[in-house]
This record gives structure tokens, sequence and C-alpha cells, in this order.
């Protein structure tokens, strides 16, 4: 069977072939790929190639094109979704379930993958589905290459100027006076615009879950953006924490306090709003407190972080890794996994005040390692050639890496205080920090390590934590007020 009507016609045409290619091609949009190796041998490929693969070759051959290839990635999944048959990629995406997509990747290309990556998991397990991908691969993999590269690169450079010309159609007689709103600033007024529109068009906005205050970015009747927040309560009240004038990559603002500041970025939070300019961040609360700060050196914000960020108030940073350090970092490791030493490449950094808590946890946890090419000795034994390893959210046969930062670290806001909990000293001890004042407790040690960790937070805000020591279970049911009956970090050390 040929999978998609759009090879029908060229499978042994070369010539025309290489035209529907190109049409496919040309729909294509700009995005990246995470890559990482996939895990094939040359061997299985020329097996599933001649037909005679299994059902785990079979997907690891089109995970191949999926995860390695751009220009085969995004071939295969234009041509899988211009599908009509029940075989159409949307047949499979209706089967994800998307709640569980990190609501701050949904509507990006971060989120699409991960759906795209949930259909694709799904298509493995369904025979058609799976034989019509791995024919569409190998269609894909017949076609010359120079033709596949040349035209997604000149598809591209077409991407870039449509993307171009969309920007300057948004901002065209959108362009506002710079000294409206209080502001004033040395800039031409064509340099300054804002993409708002409509008078009374809210831009964006943050809920504070405990209190219902909102903060929200709104147009005013000059046209320009305002910031304000709403307090909930008996007396509700809605109050202007700043002005902003410009658009993404350069704004000016204006605090009701006479702050003025010029920044390239602006993100909203639960009580306030975070500027950036380079790496200098300023945080305002509706307090009226202004706090300047520059992003900590040598680390970077993680990839995935296990709560909202504006919601919470508070980041997970790691430590960057230089390509040279590889061998003191394995040492380091070695030394922490048997006590000798702390390995602290994580913190938590609050946005508003610019203060950081460091966690002693490794950048090696959140790796496994993936032995293939195997071979087998003897009933016990198998002798593998190559092995890889590479970020993990999970071991094999499904298992969470508890090691890995998203697993080993979290954070809450409560009624009582924000807190830090974290699987510390290579899983031997679970600690929880008070984020107001840095005292740090433990919640639960084990000489031989804590297997995994749960925290849950009610609707009313209270944190309880469970986890699993060994063959038992012990949990916590409100963290707030067992806090200060906790193991002080102190009292073991010494």
């Amino acid at each position: 069977m040929i999978g998609t009507r759009l090879f029908e016609q060229g499978k042994n045409m070369p010539h025309k072939l290489n035209v529907v290619i190109t049409i496919i091609l040309a729909s294509l949009f700009i995005s990246t790929t995470v890559v990482a190796k996939s895990i094939i041998s040359k061997k299985e490929i020329k097996i599933v190639e001649e037909g005679r693969g299994t059902m785990q070759q079979k997907s690891r051959y089109i995970s191949k094109c999926y995860v390695e290839d751009q220009v085969c990635h995004y071939a295969m999944i234009e041509i899988w979704s211009k599908e009509e048959s029940n075989l159409a990629i949307q047949n499979y995406i209706s089967q994800v379930d998307d709640s569980k997509t990190p609501k701050m990747f949904k509507g990006t290309d971060m989120g699409r993958m991960m759906v795209e990556n949930k259909a694709l998991s799904i298509c493995y397990y369904d025979a058609p589905c799976l034989d019509y991908l791995l024919e569409v691969v190998m269609e894909i993999n017949k076609a010359p290459r120079e033709m596949l590269e040349l035209a997604y690169k000149e598809k591209s450079q077409l991407d870039k100027q449509s993307l171009q010309l969309q920007i300057h159609g948004r901002m065209k007689d959108q362009v506002v006076a710079v000294k409206s709103g209080g502001i004033t600033a040395n800039h031409s007024s064509s340099q300054v615009i804002t993409a708002a529109i409509t008078p009374g068009q809210v831009i964006d906005y943050e809920r504070d879950l405990l209190t219902n205050n909102i903060v929200s970015l709104i147009v005013n009747d000059t046209g320009n953006q305002e910031i304000n927040i709403k307090i909930s309560g008996d007396d509700s009240r809605t109050a202007i924490l700043a002005v902003v004038i410009g658009h993404a990559g350069k704004y000016f603002i204006k605090t009701v306090n006479g702050d003025t500041i010029e920044a390239s970025n602006i993100e909203l939070t639960y009580k306030g709003f975070l500027a950036r300019e380079g790496s200098k961040f300023y945080a305002y609360s509706y307090e009226g407190n202004m706090t300047a700060y520059d992003f900590p050196i040598g680390f970077h914000p993680t990839q995935i972080q296990n709560a909202n960020v504006f919601k919470t108030g508070y980041m997970l940073l790691e430590r960057d890794l230089s390509p040279n350090n590889d061998a003191t970092n394995s040492l380091r490791y070695l030394g922490s996994t048997i006590g000798l030493n702390s390995k602290e490449d994580y913190m938590l950094l609050d946005l508003h005040s610019g203060k950081t808590y460091s966690i002693n946890l490794t950048l090696e946890g959140k790796k496994q390692t993936q032995l293939y090419n195997c071979r087998k000795k003897n009933d016990f034994i198998n002798i593998c050639d190559d092995a890889i390893s590479r970020e993990s959210l999970y071991k094999g046969m499904g298992f969470r890496n508890e090691r890995h930062y998203y697993w080993a670290v979290r954070w809450h806001r409560t009624p009582d205080g924000a807190y830090l909990i974290a699987l510390e000293d290579t899983g031997r001890n679970l600690t929880a920090t008070d984020l107001e004042n840095g005292d740090k407790r433990i919640i639960f040690h084990r000489t031989l390590g804590i297997a995994k960790f749960d925290t849950f937070q009610s609707e009313e805000g209270i944190v309880s934590i469970s986890a699993k020591l060994g063959f038992g279970k012990k949990s916590i049911d409100n963290l707030a007020s067992q806090f200060n009956k906790l193991e002080k970090i102190s009292q073991r050390n010494n």
C-alpha cells in the first residue's frame, strides 16, 4: 500500500517525485528540532528496507527520520497531515490527552511537537499507521537529497521574508507619540511602536491563585499599554502599576513611583511584572517595590519547569556545562554519590528579589544510558558494542528517572509562605526550604536513598508530601504547619 496519494503518481517516476517533494516542502514553516541519536543500527535499517523488520525496528526507522533529520521530519509531518484516510495525523492527535501538556508550552512550537510525539507513539502501536508512515519515510529517503535540501532552504528563506512582511503589516499606522503616558525618550516616533490596537484590549494577564488578584497588560485610551492590578476582596479595586510604550525588543516603562526602565522583554507575575534588558532584571510589585539584579553567572533556566514560573515567582536554574569539564563533573558526581562532597548544579531564583537557593543535585542525574548493537553471550549476559547517554525524564519500561531535576525539585506558594522541596544528596535527603527566610529542614532521610516522592496542593493551598522509602511509604499532610517540627540540616551535619 502506498500510504499517501501524493506519492502514487511519482513512485516509479523520479522526475515527478522531485516535483512532489518540492511542493511538500513549499508549505513547510521554519521551526527547531531537539536532536538526539536514534538507536537503530545499519543492519536494522537494511532489514526494514527489505520489508523484514519487526514493529520495534520499523518504529526506530521512522524515529530516525523524525528525530535526526529536520527536512525528513517536516516532510513526513506535512504528508501525514494531508492524508485523507483514517490514517491522517489528526485522527491520532485527537486521541492525545492534551491536558498533560504543560500550560507554558501550549500554543507554541514546543507544545505542538509534544502533541505530535504522542500521536506518533500511538501510531507505532497501530499496525496500518506504522506501515503507512514507514512507506512515507522510505519514499522520502529515495528522493534526491540535493533536491530536498535545496527546496527546504529556498522555502525557509521565503518564510523569513513572509514573516517580516507580516510584522511590518501589523505595525503599520500604529505609531504613538514618545511622550504619551508621561514617558520621554530620545527616539523618533517611528521607532516606538505598540502592538496594541484597540483601547481596552487585554494583551496579557496573570492571576494569583491564592488571592485572586489579577495583574493585566491592557491598551489605554492613548493607544499605549498599561500594567494594572485588580485587588480582590470586599473593596475590589484596580490600580495602575506602570505605563508601557514600545514593542517586543524595545519597551519603555514608567512605574507609578516614577521609575523608568528600558527593556527588551516584559513578563507579568502574580504580584507585578518582570522586565529584562540583557542580563539585567527589573522586578516591580504592586506594593511599590522595585528590585534590580543581574542574572546568576554560569546558570541558565532549565528547559522544563515543574511549576508555573510567573504564578509562583520562582524559576529553576541549571549550571552551564562546558564541553571541557565532563570528566570533572563525572568525578564530582562520584564524590557526591559516596558522600564526599556536594554537587550544587541547580538553584531556585526568586524573580522578585534576585535571591537564589542552592540545591544539592547533580547534572548527571538527568541522564540515562542506553546500550545497543547488543548480542547474546549466554542466558545471563549480553555483549553490547555501543552506548549513548542522554537526558531523559524516564527510564526503561516507562519508570520515572527520579534524579532528573523535573521530578527531584518542586516548589509551591501557600497561604503561609513559599516552600522549595527537593530530593538532594543523591537521593538520601528529601528537604524543604522556607523561601521567606532560607530555613532548610529534612523531611525524610534514608541512607540507601529515597526511591521517589510527590507533592500535592489542595485548592486551599495546603501542600502535602508522600515519599517511598525502601518498601514503605511516609507522608506529611500539611508542610507549612509541620515545618518547624522537622529536623534542621545543621543538626544532622553535627
